[in-house]
């Protein structure tokens, strides 16, 4: 406890800003006490709708990446939060330091991948297991978390079932907001031109399977 409490205790980390951030209390006011710290006259987590928060400092810029949550799953703030928030960081921050939020919709996994499985099980079956797989795999990366090819592999080598897998493309998928706000496609595993990039890092700090991935299934 006493480690947790001196990681959070300097003002301006990364650290930092993540801890304040899910502290941020959505619709309420900042006072200010006799030691010009800023707070909120009643603590109530109800309004703290950041859940998942994650900084990252590098050339004299902090990179902050928030979400709230909806049906347990990361979610972007709406404008009106992103504002509140926004004026929330601007008044707690250290004087001088600039700070970049975003919060976005979570990023989007393509696969196209060759599974070779045993011909006992349903194919249908194994289909949903794969990508019930992979799912599993991203929900389970810590938040602002790295997506890697291997895991991916791993997590459909693993299914029941499954012989062997072979890769054809990962890519991944950024937007803003929401899914009609594209920011781009980034193919980072590609088997006919030899890309492996290994690792996609998200710019919303999650990640979910894309519904149009292709599971090829191959009896052997």
């Amino acid at each position: 406890e006493v480690d947790a409490k001196l990681r959070y205790s300097s003002a301006g980390t990364a650290p930092w800003f993540v801890f304040k951030s899910k502290a941020f209390q959505y619709g309420d006011p900042l006072l200010v006490n006799a030691d010009y710290v800023p707070y909120c006259a009643v603590l109530d987590p109800a309004k703290q709708i950041v859940k998942y928060a994650a900084g990252t400092a590098s050339n004299r810029l902090l990179e902050l990446k928030v979400s709230k949550q909806v049906s347990g799953a990361p979610a972007p703030l709406s404008n009106d939060e992103l504002a509140s928030f926004n004026a929330y960081i601007n008044n707690i921050k250290p004087a001088g330091l600039p700070v970049q939020v975003s919060s976005r919709t979570r990023d989007e996994l393509g696969v196209n991948v060759e599974v070779i499985y045993h011909a006992l099980y349903l194919a249908a079956n194994v289909e949903a297991d794969c990508r019930a797989a992979v799912t599993a795999y991203l929900n389970a990366l810590p938040f602002d978390g790295v997506v890697e090819v291997q895991r991916i592999v791993d997590a459909i080598q693993a299914v029941a079932g499954v012989r062997d897998v072979k890769l054809l493309q990962l890519d991944g998928t950024s937007f803003f907001q929401s899914t009609s706000e594209l920011d781009g496609t980034i193919i980072f595993y590609q088997l006919s031109t030899g890309v492996n990039s290994r690792r996609y890092e998200t710019r919303s700090g999650s990640m979910v399977l894309k519904s149009s991935s292709t599971f090829t299934l191959t009896p052997a």
